[in-house]
């Protein structure tokens, strides 16, 4: 039944994560193949959340042949029926590979840009769907920017500064990025402030966010102290 597929799935998806990594050319082969027929197996909305959930983490792993080969996985998964049943596990996934359009590596940008296309084929016009899943995106990037670890930091900070140009229309993103920043700054973990300083850097770069970010004297306090108290 679905129950035993959903915990079969929530046994075998985390080491086909684990794959997609691995050193071995011919492991990392293996692990996309049986990540890509779990995902065909798929017929209900739950074991289709599990699957988005495991692909939404492998999209943020530090070798990028793992990234390209979850971007690979999630394009041809984002069409699924189940996984359309369940709205929200597919606007997530989405989110993701949207964020994934800033990725720093060429492969990974180019099939991120090909999930958007595929994403808007069967979700409506780009600007429409954008804007509804903007709560996503900022749950994504926020919790990217205060996630600990550098690579997923900066990537979800050029996604925020390319969003922010994106979602124009319907007011600043940075703006709504902000407050997590202001939280992970005054976190007591080294490795989230450190995480947060990486994708405020990459926002930096982006004119049009900069002043967005000058403007914002809580930030500029944050920062400060953040400053001082590092020196201290």
């Amino acid at each position: 039944g679905s129950s035993g597929l959903c915990a079969t799935l929530g046994e075998i998806l985390p080491a086909l994560d684990r794959g997609l990594s691995d050193a071995d050319e011919g492991a990392r082969a293996m692990a996309r193949r049986a990540f890509g027929a779990a995902a065909e197996a798929v017929k209900e909305p739950a074991s289709a959340a599990l699957v988005a959930k495991a692909l939404r983490s492998a999209l943020r792993v530090e070798d990028p042949r793992a990234r390209a080969a979850a971007a690979e996985l999630t394009f041809s998964f984002v069409p699924s029926r189940a996984l359309a049943a369940d709205k929200e596990a597919r606007a997530e996934l989405v989110a993701a590979a949207v964020v994934a359009q800033a990725d720093p590596d060429a492969n990974v940008r180019r099939i991120a840009d090909r999930v958007w296309r595929a994403a808007t084929e069967t979700g409506g016009a780009p600007g429409k769907q954008l804007k509804e899943l903007r709560p996503f995106l900022l749950a994504r990037v926020g919790q990217d920017l205060a996630g600990g670890e550098a690579l997923p930091a900066k990537v979800a900070g050029r996604a925020a500064a390319q969003l922010h140009e994106r979602l124009d229309s319907s007011g600043g993103f940075i703006d709504d990025v902000i407050p997590g920043l202001l939280e992970a700054f005054a976190s007591a973990d080294p490795g989230v402030q450190r995480s947060a300083c990486a994708g405020l850097a990459e926002v930096l770069r982006s004119s049009k966010c900069s002043k967005q970010v000058v403007e914002s004297s809580s930030l500029a306090a944050a920062l400060t102290d953040l400053l001082y108290s590092s020196a201290g």
